[in-house]
């Protein structure tokens, strides 16, 4: 499985096992850490 993050450069490529990466990277997205509310 592969994954590419269309807000930032963020890729993946693994199984089903390890897709809370994916999730976890998701989270970074909707708090507003990488859309520069810093």
């Amino acid at each position: 499985m592969k994954y590419q993050c269309s807000v930032c450069d963020f890729s993946w490529e693994g199984t089903s096992y390890t897709f809370d990466q994916v999730r976890e990277h998701d989270k970074t997205h909707k708090s507003g850490v990488k859309n520069g509310y810093l």
